[in-house]
């Protein structure tokens, strides 16, 4: 079967049609961008959650909790209240999973079990990672 070559008029109407597409895109793309600004690429921590992480870990010492129950219990203790902000249920459970293996200050959160969809955490204190080397280095003080 013989092909038969676009006749020029056609094929200009067709670039002229994509572009105008590819303009109506932009638009919308970039219109869409200045209503929700990307998310960050990678969470950086600091100082804050040093401060709510031990705010944490002064409200519940070593026992285990959920974020619900943490939630309840700023009710009730207002160090703990001030210390989270005001917060829901779900930011806390977002911030501790955030936060989960990672040492801030002198506290990480851990993970310690999960069931039917409820996480059970704990605040634990670091590690002294360099033990006696580092009492050895510096003569014993």
């Amino acid at each position: 079967m013989p092909t038969i070559a676009p006749r020029a008029a056609d094929r200009d109407d067709a670039v002229a049609t994509l572009r105008a597409a590819v303009a109506d895109l932009t638009r919308r793309v970039v219109a869409l961008e200045r209503e929700r600004p990307a998310r960050p690429v990678a969470q950086t921590f600091g100082d804050a959650d040093a401060a709510w992480l031990a705010a944490v870990a002064d409200a519940v010492g070593a026992a285990t909790f959920t974020a619900s129950e943490l939630h309840d219990h700023a009710a009730v203790d207002p160090s703990l209240r001030r210390g989270l902000g005001p917060t829901s249920t779900a930011a806390i459970g977002y911030r501790l999973r955030a936060l989960k293996d990672r040492p801030m200050g002198a506290w990480v959160v851990r993970l310690v079990k999960r069931s039917d969809g409820v996480r059970v955490w704990t605040v634990a204190m670091v590690e002294d990672r360099h033990g006696d080397r580092c009492d050895a280095a510096d003569g014993g003080v």
